[in-house]
């Protein structure tokens, strides 16, 4: 994989330059793949703000769609 050529310059959120991170616009676990689509460059506070609102509720809802089996 060539993931440090995925990173941007900017946060796709709000434009930060500064300390920017690789993030899964789906996260493997709910389901998305480790690919150059399904990843987009964030800054910190945006993706511990997207870990928290969007990924994590992915995954908890994948858990209650297999009625809490593993």
């Amino acid at each position: 994989l060539q993931r440090k050529e995925w990173i941007a310059s900017s946060c796709a959120w709000c434009d930060a330059t500064e300390g920017l991170e690789l993030d899964h616009i789906i996260p493997i676990c709910a389901g998305g793949t480790n690919e150059r689509r399904n990843a987009q460059t964030l800054c910190p506070p945006c993706n511990k703000w997207k870990m928290v609102h969007v990924d994590r509720p992915l995954f908890l809802a994948g858990l209650g769609s297999q009625g809490g089996q593993n």
